[in-house]
């Protein structure tokens, strides 16, 4: 028996690039050949629908007759323009573009992305380790800080995409250390292996305000990543509250619906004083990142799951798929 109908594929794709002539070819992203594949796969398989399709179908207001599939393109980047666009146009596809707000107002790379290129740009694991306590222990003259053996301990484990040495760097620049920390290392290491102009790395990683009128042009559907991808699950209500309105403010100039708009969580991870937010805020649906495919009536709409492009690369559909734990902040 397999999938059933009425079951919706939410497919989460990050960088889209040719990988094989980029400067960072080990970056963690799709090829264009493969993503032109993999949409091959998906126009056999499901219907690839758009959101104005998926909105109706989530207020119940249509059903499906075949599997469903909906695209969607996190972080703002240039790939989704230069590479993604193009695709989709061939195709006659559409998808959601998810975009963190900073970029458009300032030459900035978001840590989230930092934390990437340093990563592809040191091959050896242990190097980024040794870097990474080293700045670690320049921080413990100022802060108090836990021992390097005790984060080890907690954050050093193997994951189904990374060694155990790669999930620990993730983990600590991303969320263990207090906010200060973290930034602060990933700015040196940022410096250090990838480059020190921040500013013209940005102009070539990110779209443009310009770039997303185009998509929305194209029929494409421009959504909410964050302002600058940190986890809201740790902000206060009035944090996040700013965080949406910021948000909101720089994407209405180009082309977010801001009557049905829709999100998908930084890494993830959200709590029950976002979901409030965002039902009193005109949002209509909201992704995380729990490895799941749809049944409309099953999930709410503020907490739909996501699959990773790495999940359905060319394979047959399983019969079940086993659902991850999402990010929710109990």
């Amino acid at each position: 028996m397999g999938v059933s109908a009425q079951t919706i594929t939410v497919v989460m794709y990050h960088y889209v690039r040719n990988l094989a002539n980029s400067r960072y070819p080990r970056i963690k992203g799709l090829s264009v050949e493969r993503f032109r594949g993999q949409l091959g796969y998906l126009a056999d398989n499901y219907d690839v629908i758009d959101a104005a399709l998926l909105r109706a179908i989530l207020r119940g207001e249509r059903k499906l007759d075949r599997n469903a599939a909906f695209l969607t393109f996190d972080d703002g980047l240039a790939d989704h323009i230069e590479f993604v666009l193009p695709v989709l146009e061939e195709r006659g596809l559409s998808g959601a573009f998810f975009v963190s707000a900073l970029p458009l107002v300032a030459q900035v790379v978001l840590d989230v992305h930092k934390i990437h290129f340093i990563l592809d740009a040191v091959e050896d694991c242990q190097e980024l380790v040794n870097e990474l306590l080293a700045e670690l222990g320049l921080w413990r003259k100022r802060i108090d800080l836990s021992s390097d053996e005790d984060y080890m301990a907690q954050w050093a484990r193997d994951s189904r995409w990374d060694p155990k040495e790669i999930v620990f760097v993730k983990c600590m620049l991303q969320k263990a250390l207090p906010r200060c920390v973290r930034q602060g290392i990933t700015d040196a290491m940022f410096r250090k292996f990838v480059t020190e102009d921040e500013a013209a790395f940005a102009s070539n990683l990110y779209m443009t305000g310009k770039d997303l009128k185009t998509l929305k042009e194209s029929g494409m559907e421009i959504g909410l990543h964050g302002y600058d991808h940190e986890w809201l699950h740790q902000l206060t209500q009035d944090e996040q509250r700013a965080d949406l309105a910021l948000s909101l403010e720089v994407l209405s100039r180009y082309g977010l619906n801001d009557l049905d708009w829709m999100m998908a969580y930084p890494y993830g991870a959200y709590n029950d004083n976002l979901l409030d937010l965002l039902s009193d805020s005109n949002c209509c649906a909201a992704f995380t990142t729990a490895a799941c495919r749809v049944e409309p009536g099953s999930f709410a709409n503020l907490e739909l799951p996501r699959l990773d492009t790495n999940d359905l690369p060319f394979a047959p559909l399983k019969e079940k798929y086993t659902c991850e734990p999402s990010n929710k902040e109990a």
